[in-house]
């Protein structure tokens, strides 16, 4: 399995792993300033569909992960492949 990292993710993809999950979708403006207000981001991407992500806010001094997302289908994949 081939994973490749990426420092962003859209809008639409993150609402389409939400909604994967089975969490709320939120409004894309809502959403869009709060990846853009991000301090650390990363995508992960297998077979070309986003698979899961991660991001983090930060004052400078601490930092706190607010999102991880994994698509259903890829949350044991990965796993076995440990």
């Amino acid at each position: 399995m081939d994973i490749k990292l990426e420092n962003n993710i859209e809008v639409e993809d993150y609402n389409n792993l939400r909604e994967k999950v089975g969490w709320r979708i939120k409004d894309s403006k809502v959403i869009k300033r709060a990846l853009n207000n991000s301090s650390f981001m990363k995508k992960a991407i297998i077979d070309n569909e986003t698979a899961g992500m991660a991001r983090a806010i930060s004052d400078g001094m601490y930092a706190l992960i607010v999102d991880v997302i994994v698509s259903p289908e890829y949350q044991i994949k990965v796993l076995e492949n440990c």
